[in-house]
């Protein structure tokens, strides 16, 4: 006997005992990464002041560690990644879901930044 997925809903699911933990959440992701990151924040700004004004000249290859610190804050805050390997699949709990960009634009951007970062230190070294 084939039921549809409406009625799935309204008998069987709605009778399922699933207890909440907060660490299977996404909150259990997203709000311990989002504290991280605001602590972590005021040394991002401060490692990229010291990059940009006091390097010397001959290691201005070191530069590169801002882009690490750029994609560090695009991963702990604003796109916060939740993967499943295994489906395939996954979504944003970050500051850009929250304001609802579609994961799939933040997807492209993380993976955007990472190949600019591979190719810059591949460059360098």
């Amino acid at each position: 006997m084939a039921i549809t997925l409406e009625e799935y809903y309204l008998v069987n699911y709605s009778q399922c005992n699933v207890p909440y933990s907060f660490l299977a959440s996404w909150q259990g992701l997203a709000y311990p990464s989002h504290v991280i990151q605001s602590v972590s924040f005021a040394l991002e700004v401060l490692t990229i002041f010291l990059i940009m004004s006091k390097t010397p000249v001959q290691m201005k290859t070191f530069r590169y560690q801002l882009l690490c610190t750029l994609i560090n804050l695009l991963a702990c805050s604003l796109a916060t990644p939740y993967v499943y390997l295994k489906f395939r699949g996954g979504f944003g709990v970050g500051l850009l879901s929250w304001l609802g960009v579609p994961f799939k634009y933040q997807a492209v951007t993380g993976f955007f930044a990472l190949s600019c970062k591979a190719t810059y230190i591949k460059k360098t070294v």
